[in-house]
């Protein structure tokens, strides 16, 4: 479901601007780092989005999108910007970076009473194992082997691939510490029940990475607003 909110400035959803175009930044529901409450954007995601635009002079809004409708908008058009993407090799060339914003370790996670799971990543092909359609943490697991449909199980969205992890419809789940213990906790459970099993290294280095249609001048101009909030200290991944 698209969620787009139009908000006056100073509030969370819009920014006014300069002459530069209108940025529409788009992401998923990736909580705790970026979510949706009602009219509010939350998370320290949203936050650096919202100081870096004003730091720049750019006005724009957020919107809130299935990961895989939020690349393809960035594919289809100019002026977007894709917040919490995974500056991979393979995305190198299909976007212009700007950040970092998150640093996060991937963990294979299982619960605690299945005792059976060892903690080995070459014995865990004949275990399902949940992850998210299109994260760079699933396409790490098939370069290491795995294969979608088989032991891989893709979701939509976190809180999706939490649930079947709860019903036992998964074996291990793909995600990192403040994800999991964020959904754990929504749907009655405790981070403290379950233990990771392997860790994907080297973590996922995150970044807002703006639609290759956009201009030079509006990614210059807010990948320079980042580098002074960093520099002065305001903001870190």
């Amino acid at each position: 479901m698209r969620c787009a909110l139009w908000l006056a400035l100073g509030l969370p959803y819009a920014w006014a601007g300069t002459d530069l175009p209108e940025i529409e930044a788009v992401t998923d529901e990736y909580p705790p780092y970026i979510y949706s409450d009602g009219a509010l954007a939350k998370g320290p995601v949203a936050d650096i989005t919202r100081v870096v635009f004003r730091e720049a002079g750019v006005s724009g809004k957020m919107t809130f999108l299935p990961w895989k409708r939020a690349v393809s908008l960035s594919e289809e058009k100019s002026d977007i910007l894709l917040l919490i993407v995974s500056r991979t090799p393979e995305r190198e060339a299909h976007f212009k970076w700007v950040g970092p914003v998150v640093i996060s370790w991937i963990r294979l996670y299982k619960f605690r009473h299945r005792k059976d799971i060892p903690a080995e990543l070459t014995a865990l092909h004949r275990y399902h194992i949940g992850t998210i359609r299109g994260y760079a943490s699933e396409q790490r697991l098939v370069d290491m082997g795995f294969v979608r449909g088989r032991e891989l199980d893709p979701a939509s969205s976190d809180e999706n691939n939490v649930r079947k992890f709860i019903a036992g419809r998964i074996d291990l789940i793909a995600t990192n510490d403040q994800v999991l213990a964020y959904q754990l906790h929504r749907q009655g459970h405790d981070f403290s029940e379950v233990e990771a099993v392997v860790t994907l290294a080297p973590p996922f280095i995150e970044y807002m990475a703006f639609s290759l249609g956009t201009s030079d001048r509006t990614v210059a101009a807010v990948r320079a607003a980042y580098e002074r909030l960093r520099q002065a200290g305001k903001i870190s991944p």
